[in-house]
């Protein structure tokens, strides 16, 4: 622009003024639309929440991860079996769906805390899928259980109240899906891999399995009496039903604009 002001202002070339205004304003006119084009790009939109984007929250009434505890050690017919329940897990579940559910972008959230673990609860127990874990459990057994498990030497829940878990769908066959779990648990961080059915609709999202996990796995220590002659086992039943409902697209704006309200 600085050059065809010059060329336009030059000395002796008043008289191809005419000529030449023309094609200055021409010029002056592609800067000025290239210049808008490229501040309309760099500036954010208002409503940034991709339309392609789906999201889902976890549903806490319906969702659950029962965890079955063995027993090993010479005094083990005579040793405890627990049933611990997980309830109350919170967290949300998104994607974008030109991309599928296993591209890097599919993630989903857990957040889980110890301090609602439900120990032997008797309806757990009553409809147990392994039929040993029946039999109700004295509230003597409860309790101590509920108080060791929380106390320092194992989940620690006064320094370490919540446990969270980022999952990342690997592969998928059919409803046969394998995630990456990266598991955050009293101050350590820890990697699994966890089959289970994962069933998608517009709407909900269910992730169901079955499988075992170790308490080395995990970080865990395991419960020792009587110098391990009564002792947790080692190996660890996992049955798990997670359910995620479809947050509407009304109700992620929404959530969108209370967001950027608040930043400011």
């Amino acid at each position: 622009m600085n050059l065809c002001l010059a060329m336009f202002y030059s000395h002796g070339q008043a008289r191809n003024t005419r000529g030449l205004a023309p094609l200055m304003l021409l010029a002056v006119l592609l800067l000025l639309s290239l210049a808008i084009r490229n501040a309309t790009a760099a500036e954010p939109s208002l409503d940034s929440t991709p339309i392609n984007t789906a999201q889902y929250t976890i549903d806490s009434a319906t969702s659950y991860i029962h965890v079955y505890t063995g027993t090993t050690g010479l005094l083990k017919s005579v040793s405890h079996r627990h049933l611990i329940a997980i309830n109350n897990i919170q967290g949300d579940v998104s994607w974008n769906k030109n991309d599928g559910l296993n591209s890097a972008n599919a993630q989903a959230n857990l957040l889980i805390r110890p301090e609602q673990f439900i120990v032997d609860g008797n309806a757990e127990r009553r409809t147990a899928v392994d039929k040993r874990y029946r039999k109700a459990a004295a509230n003597w057994v409860k309790s101590g259980t509920r108080k060791n498990m929380l106390g320092k030497r194992f989940f620690n829940i006064e320094f370490y109240p919540t446990i969270t878990a980022d999952i990342k769908l690997i592969s998928l066959n059919g409803e046969q899906g394998l995630f990456e779990v990266t598991l955050n648990i009293i101050g350590h961080t820890k990697q699994l891999s966890i089959p289970a059915t994962l069933v998608v609709s517009d709407n909900t999202i269910n992730v169901s399995g079955d499988f075992k996990i170790s308490h080395t796995d995990l970080g865990l220590k395991r419960y020792k009496a009587a110098g391990g002659a009564a002792s947790v086992a080692e190996s660890l039943r996992f049955i798990i039903n997670i359910s995620a409902s479809a947050i509407e697209p009304s109700d992620i704006t929404e959530s969108s604009e209370k967001n950027r309200t608040n930043e400011h």
